[in-house]
């Protein structure tokens, strides 16, 4: 009996898999496994949730989910159509298909969505921060908003932490963005996590056999740098330009403000950009330019000169009222102004104009005419306050200064009502006055507190 010579393949014919001692095949190491396909479904669940929760709070306001957040770069077109959210659904929707048709095998198609998937929610933080300044500064002036009011509450309100899962230091813009990320944004940038994961190792093994895919991937970067490059120089020009009015070059520095802004038309939203501008115009002998006013207004401010700040402020708001930093200066400093002296008039004076319809300034003004008895103004105040707000314990305690106002002009029942909604607004008892106030435990004339 003879025993057949196996035969040995020709060089370079057969299967490539490495193989180990008496035929065992060795197993992809590293990024090379392939992962199961429970993994990328798992991933495409999570980018669906991510879809359904928010990606950002906003002080005040309902939180955004990732379609209400537009795609902001410098020099593109505004257009809001194109959103992190809409961007998200489609890659959600082509990466499903592409797997259900690989029958649950990693491609490189199904690695490259997951890589824009992952992407989207850091290019959100990331681009923000560097082009979408009036996000930014949207943000801060709500957080400042509720900073106001809460200081007025007369009891503490535990504010959450931030979510962010960004692990270097944070500052500036960047952390005004991801102090106020939310659980949907990280659901998001965990499940195109996943989905790369799943078809990273078909991906690099396409990338060293496949020049298109090397070629289209160099086009995604460059796509990437395009959007992020712009806005970045504009942010460098901006720099110069106030090292330039440091040094005493107003002329250079008021072109390289100029230039910037040109690059970047979102600049006019940084506040430390305009004060940079308006110092330079100041420096250069403008004194009558709404920013120059402005940034004299602020050097006014570190004397403690309110009565002048307050003074150049309300002619700069009168001259370019549609300017948010100078107008949110006017009211802060108004705000701040009127409630330490309870002047109504100053506060009255900033709600009648358009742009002073914000929450904290009705409830300071409600609770100014509280404090002198005008309870039926204060009511108007209070519910205006209430209509412009989603936020529990602000409404809550508007609810609570309502009910003492009707209290003091005899109306118990409305009174009795509106305590009742400001208690069940109160969801994790921060509201000690209204409790104590329906337990019958707060005695006190109701101007006093």
């Amino acid at each position: 009996m003879t025993t057949a010579t196996p035969v040995r393949p020709a060089v370079g014919a057969g299967s490539s898999t490495p193989r180990l001692g008496s035929g065992r095949a060795t197993e992809p190491r590293g990024l090379l496994r392939r992962l199961p396909v429970a993994v990328p479904a798992i991933g495409l669940l999570l980018c669906l949730l991510g879809l359904n929760f928010p990606w950002l709070g906003v002080a005040l306001e309902t939180e955004r989910h990732a379609v209400d957040l537009r795609v902001v770069a410098a020099g593109m077109p505004d257009s809001r159509l194109i959103s992190y959210g809409s961007l998200a659904a489609i890659m959600l929707v082509v990466c499903a298909t592409l797997l259900v048709r690989a029958k649950g095998r990693p491609t490189p198609a199904i690695a490259v969505c997951g890589a824009i998937m992952l992407m989207l929610p850091l290019l959100f933080v990331v681009q923000s921060a560097i082009s979408d300044f009036q996000l930014v500064q949207h943000i801060n002036q709500q957080n400042a908003e509720m900073r106001s009011i809460t200081s007025q509450l007369g009891y503490s309100i535990p504010r959450s932490g931030p979510t962010s899962v960004l692990l270097y230091p944070l500052g500036g813009s960047t952390r005004a963005i991801a102090t106020d990320l939310r659980p949907g944004w990280v659901m998001s940038l965990v499940g195109g996590a996943l989905v790369l994961a799943f078809g990273l190792g078909a991906l690099i093994r396409g990338l060293r056999a496949d020049r298109r895919l090397r070629w289209g991937s160099l086009a995604l970067g460059v796509v990437l740098a395009i959007l992020l490059g712009r806005g970045a120089f504009a942010n460098y020009i901006a720099s110069s330009a106030e090292q330039a009015s440091r040094a005493g070059e107003y002329s250079r520095a008021t072109q390289l403000f100029d230039y910037a802004q040109r690059l970047n038309p979102l600049l006019r939203f940084n506040a430390n950009f305009e004060l940079g501008l308006g110092q330079a115009l100041g420096a250069s002998g403008d004194s009558a330019s709404p920013l120059a006013l402005y940034a004299q207004s602020k050097a006014l401010g570190t004397q403690n000169d309110t009565v002048d700040q307050l003074a150049d402020l309300q002619q700069a708001a009168t001259q370019e009222p549609g300017n948010l930093v100078i107008v949110q200066e006017l009211i802060s400093q108004a705000r701040k102004a009127a409630l330490i002296d309870n002047n109504r008039g100053l506060m009255q004076a900033i709600v009648s104009q358009r742009y002073g319809d914000l929450p904290a300034a009705h409830y300071a003004l409600g609770r100014i005419l509280y404090k002198g008895g005008d309870f039926d103004h204060a009511i108007d105040q209070f519910l205006r306050t209430i209509q412009l707000t989603n936020d529990p314990n602000v409404r809550s305690s508007a609810y609570t200064y309502v009910s003492l106002s009707e209290t003091a002009m005899g109306r118990d029942s409305d009174a009795r009502s509106h305590l009742l909604t400001a208690i069940a607004l109160d969801t994790e008892y921060n509201n000690s006055l209204a409790r104590s106030l329906a337990a019958g435990l707060y005695v006190s004339e109701p101007r006093k507190h």
